[in-house]
């Protein structure tokens, strides 16, 4: 049996999102040598690469390196900065890559994640189109957007990508969680406006009827 590794390199971020889970109050950092041990223990098949941003990590060129010498195949979440940063032939060593974009224009995009970085996200998700690498736009749904996901959708579209949706779950704050009401009509335009390849979200699973939903509870 071969496992798949969720794993973060860093929980460091050059942004401060106000919905982001990840903990911030002190820099943490895998060593190359947790990732090896990781992969001397357990077989590994494939590793996703997420909560911080890992292009951040000083060593995040050596650690993607032994990664692709022990032929595990890599993902990655990014905010386009990870990315950014590596060469063509780097960034095809991914299997796939996540971008986050929340909403579906500059301004409320910019104004919520940081300026500038929707024209980040644009560049990468462009970069990626041209090389041939499988992208997904990640939103996370919440109540300042629930209504704005088919519009998204649209944007994940015109580059050949996949729209994912993560429901907001309150961590730090209350304040981005979406109504019972706001939740149904969300996922009612988007059922309107696109096509479901695959949901973990048990509710909606249950509602739609999927037989042998394994998702999470």
């Amino acid at each position: 049996m071969a496992f798949s590794v969720g794993i973060g390199l860093t929980n460091e971020c050059d942004f401060r999102c106000p919905h982001c889970y990840r903990p911030d109050l002190v820099v943490d950092r895998l060593s190359l040598r947790d990732i090896q041990r990781v992969c001397d223990s357990i077989p590994v098949q494939s590793m996703y690469l997420g909560v911080g941003e890992n292009g951040l990590h000083p060593l995040y060129r050596a650690m993607l390196d032994y990664l692709a010498a022990r032929g595990i195949v890599t993902r990655i979440t990014s905010n386009g900065l990870s990315t950014a940063w590596l060469t063509g032939a780097e960034l095809q060593r991914f299997r796939s890559v996540e971008f986050s974009l929340d909403f579906p224009t500059e301004r409320e995009h910019d104004a919520f994640r940081g300026q500038g970085n929707w024209r980040t996200v644009m560049d990468a998700l462009e970069r990626c189109a041209s090389l041939g690498v499988s992208v997904t736009v990640t939103a996370v749904m919440m109540r300042m957007n629930y209504n704005k996901l088919p519009a998204l959708a649209k944007v994940a579209a015109a580059f050949g990508a996949n729209l994912r949706v993560n429901v907001y779950q309150p961590s730090k704050t209350d304040r981005f969680r979406v109504s019972y009401e706001q939740f149904w009509l969300g996922f009612k335009q988007l059922a309107e406006s696109t096509r479901l390849v695959a949901t973990t979200e048990p509710i909606l699973a249950a509602v739609l009827g999927i037989e042998g939903f394994a998702g999470s509870g």
